[in-house]
């Protein structure tokens, strides 16, 4: 006989669903980023531990938010507005140069770090993904 779904199974399959979901588009960010940094020399190849760094941490801290531990979706929040931070740099560095760059390559700056801050967007204001983080949930 099947369970029957209750509205917390329901709430906590949506926020695996969107935990999946930013944990995709987090790799597609981190990809962008990384063919970005492996561009022709510009000054930014040592932020490549940024990168990897991020992917380490962010699938760690996905799995942790995954099994409903409640520090996991701050540390998390955390990391990823560090990366966008880090990233910054390049990205102003980028818009008030006056060398002439690849349309590609500004656009993937801006496309990993948008991307970034969608997925922070996402988890910050994610009912389902708050509910299954809560010390007390059922």
């Amino acid at each position: 006989m099947p369970r029957p779904r209750t509205p917390a199974h329901i709430r906590h399959r949506q926020a695996r669903i969107l935990l999946v979901v930013g944990f995709i588009i987090l790799r597609i960010a981190d990809w962008l980023l990384f063919w970005f940094l492996q561009q022709p020399p510009q000054g930014y190849e040592p932020m490549l531990g940024v990168v990897i760094g991020s992917v380490i941490a962010s699938t760690a801290l996905i799995i942790a938010t995954w099994q409903r531990q409640p520090w996991s979706r701050y540390v998390l929040l955390a990391v990823l507005w560090g990366v966008v931070a880090a990233f910054c740099v390049p990205l102003l560095g980028l818009t008030v140069s006056k060398d002439e760059l690849s349309r590609t390559l500004v656009g993937s700056l801006f496309a990993g770090v948008g991307l970034y801050l969608f997925v922070i967007l996402i988890y910050t204001i994610s009912k389902p993904i708050q509910r299954l983080t809560k010390t007390d949930a059922s």
